[in-house]
């Protein structure tokens, strides 16, 4: 999190992801995982767009709120990914007031906990007994339990879940009370505690391309810069594998725990130390001149000759 870092990332702080997303009305929304903090850049059927963020659409004499219908031939500026409000499903609920089915998938995690938390078929908002403090809570607990468990409540809108550190993942459903089919909602790592992920609106995706339709699904490529996930096992990968650096960092925030007159500024130096390290591994892995710099000779605006 530090300012100085660069936007994409220290080395190793990336990773490039392949999605296939359905269309409708020439949008989609994409959704990424929990190790994801953000989409840098993205690729719809290989071609490169804009990744707005959630105050453009707001802009006077913008392009205005989205989604709008793509209504002509290239679609122009309104071809474009625009950053969304976190969410807590992989998964959008269904209209209908759906049961949650959890499924846990190792046996040591019976009568541990999830706290599913929303509003009921009638619009009120789900609540419980905290068994802590004897109070009011918003939400459900559910016990986990074999090989299946699900919600007393029904849910119309999900707005947070919390679960236990578990031993293995578990998987959320959605369920119709009526016909009892399932559809797929979530997922949950075993260090996962609270859900929540990062949401993009794709739109005027083009009708005139056969990769990238108006209905049915589409591929879109794009690089995600990772966020931080704490190590909890000896066999866990760092997301910076930079080890001379985490250890100046390291001892950076031991110094900035002490109260000694000198502290502050022994932090600092080995805080700097670790930035320097950090930069020099990305010049030995990216190079120093090889920038990503593209100078059209002819002109910046192809989308239109692109899809004609």
């Amino acid at each position: 999190m530090d300012p100085l870092a660069p936007s994409e990332g220290w080395w190793g702080g990336w990773v490039t992801m392949n999605l296939t997303a359905t269309v409708s009305s020439g949008s989609v929304y994409v959704t990424t995982p929990r190790e994801i903090a953000r989409l840098i850049v993205m690729a719809v059927c290989q071609y490169p767009i804009h990744i707005r963020n959630g105050f453009y659409e707001y802009l006077k004499w913008g392009s205005g709120v989205q989604p709008k219908t793509c209504q002509y031939t290239g679609c122009g500026s309104a071809f474009q990914a625009f950053e969304r409000d976190n969410v807590v499903t992989l998964s959008p609920l269904l209209a209908t007031a759906q049961t949650i089915r959890i499924y846990p998938t190792d046996a040591r995690d019976s009568g541990l906990r999830v706290l599913i938390q929303g509003k009921d078929q009638n619009g009120q908002i789900i609540l419980t007994t905290d068994p802590g403090t004897g109070l009011s809570a918003p939400g459900e607990y559910v016990s986990l339990a074999f090989p299946f468990v699900d919600t007393t409540n029904q849910f119309t809108t999900v707005t947070g879940i919390q679960k236990d550190e578990t031993y293995g993942p578990i998987q959320l459903f959605q369920v119709d009370p009526t016909a009892g089919t399932e559809v797929a909602l979530s997922a949950m790592e075993p260090g996962e505690g609270v859900a929540n992920y990062r949401r993009y609106l794709v739109n005027g995706i083009p009708n005139v391309n056969l990769c990238c339709a108006g209905a049915g699904t589409v591929q879109l490529q794009a690089q995600g810069r990772l966020d931080f996930i704490p190590v909890q096992n000896e066999t866990d990968y760092l997301t910076i594998p930079n080890v001379p650096a985490i250890i100046e960092e390291a001892m950076s925030l031991r110094f900035s725990r002490m109260e000694s007159g000198n502290a502050a500024q022994q932090s600092q130096l080995h805080h700097v130390r670790a930035l320097a390290l950090l930069n020099g591994q990305l010049d030995l892995y990216e190079g120093k001149t090889n920038t990503a710099v593209a100078v059209p000779i002819f002109g910046g605006n192809r989308m239109q000759a692109s899809f004609r």
